[in-house]
């Protein structure tokens, strides 16, 4: 699965056909998969080595990013680590939002993605122990047709 969770995309098709949307979450944490989850989170593999806990994140205002479409990026780096489990932690190859910073139900996963590139490539990464992993500011992109994340 890659974007929105389903959770989300009900959410808005309801609120389209006119049912009231869901409070907001309370607070947003990105985490880190070796495996990928499905559209509801469920079937991942969460890293969940020593130090590798969900993290908070905001978004910042609203904007047009470069292919026009309105978009809220992350307003500050979130820090991962650093790894203190004794052994590299990886391959990572993707994030997760959700609204609970542990454990959760699909209404709490709110979407994923693969690590990517600045060309958009996917890639993976391994946290060498005592290292950590940064998602810069504005690296954690939202659009209602796409969640995505540059990574370097």
């Amino acid at each position: 699965m890659s974007g929105l969770s389903r959770f989300v995309e009900d959410a808005l098709l309801d609120w389209y056909g006119g049912t009231p949307m869901p409070d907001p979450p309370a607070a947003l944490y990105v985490t880190t998969y070796l495996v990928m989850p499905a559209d509801d989170g469920t079937g991942g593999t969460e890293q969940t080595a020593a130090g590798f806990s969900r993290q908070p994140f905001t978004l910042g205002p609203k904007f047009t990013d470069a292919d026009g479409a309105r978009t809220r990026a992350a307003s500050a780096t979130a820090t991962l680590g650093p790894n203190a489990s004794g052994a590299p932690v990886g391959p990572l190859v993707g994030f997760g939002v959700w609204s609970v910073p542990s454990g959760g139900t699909s209404a709490q996963f709110l979407g994923s993605d693969l690590f990517r590139d600045g060309s958009g490539n996917p890639v993976t990464k391994t946290v060498q122990p005592g290292d950590r992993l940064d998602i810069p500011a504005d690296a954690i992109d939202q659009t209602l047709s796409k969640l995505k994340i540059k990574i370097s």
